[in-house]
């Protein structure tokens, strides 16, 4: 499999901090975006996901890179691809300890959507990394803080204009680089902090090209309302 890192960002998004890419193959298929929503499709971010299936840095090589970053840098780990899973869907403990070890002192900006069992629920509140949990319901990301991990939600164009408290635990903030025009991932930082004690799930709505097949896929996973 291959890799990518940059040392600067060109995402007007995320902002002009160092990222990884991670290839296609790294996606569960747990994920109700695999090819139906995924930004990760919207052009021209397919190009550079999309060549990963033929070069790009090794796994070792760009943990290298992570590593060598300076103390306290922020970063975005997988802008597309996911954590590494066994064959069963479990995530591989021995990548993520890997990771977690090149990350050590530093600021990760990071979300999976590994499939949502205890087991891997357990895995990411040990691994010492703050890594988001990727939502679709407010029961998903209400159980994956009870386990110890944060979450985020991906939410409708329509839905979450402003910060709300959804019953005593959670209170859903949209993500600032949404609601300013003058807010990035580099100036923010909120998703690279430990949430989990406050209860605030971070929403990100529907958005790009991929607006309309990302929220037809939420209606198959959330169902009749």
């Amino acid at each position: 499999m291959h890799y990518s890192f940059v040392q600067r960002s060109s995402n007007v998004k995320i902002g002009p901090i160092p990222a990884t890419m991670s290839p296609r193959v790294t996606c569960s298929d747990a994920c109700p975006f695999k090819r139906s929503g995924c930004f990760g499709d919207n052009f021209p971010l397919s190009l550079h996901w999309d060549r990963l299936d033929h070069t790009g840095l090794s796994w070792a090589d760009m943990i290298a890179k992570v590593g060598a970053l300076k103390a306290d840098a922020l970063f975005r780990h997988n802008v597309v691809g996911d954590l590494a899973l066994l064959a069963d869907g479990t995530i591989d403990e021995g990548a993520l300890a890997e990771f977690a070890q090149a990350a050590k002192s530093k600021r990760p900006i990071v979300y999976t959507h590994s499939p949502q069992t205890t087991r891997n629920l357990n895995i990411l509140a040990r691994s010492g990394v703050v890594i988001n949990v990727s939502c679709e319901t407010v029961e998903q990301a209400r159980r994956a803080i009870s386990h110890g991990v944060n979450a985020v939600l991906t939410v409708k164009r329509s839905e979450v204009t402003e910060t709300t408290r959804n019953g005593k635990t959670l209170r859903l903030v949209p993500c600032p680089a949404e609601t300013r025009d003058d807010v990035t991932c580099k100036t923010c930082e909120l998703c690279s902090r430990d949430r989990v004690a406050s209860g605030v799930v971070v929403t990100f709505h529907a958005h790009g090209g991929q607006a309309r097949k990302l929220e037809a896929a939420l209606d198959l996973v959330r169902g009749p309302t």
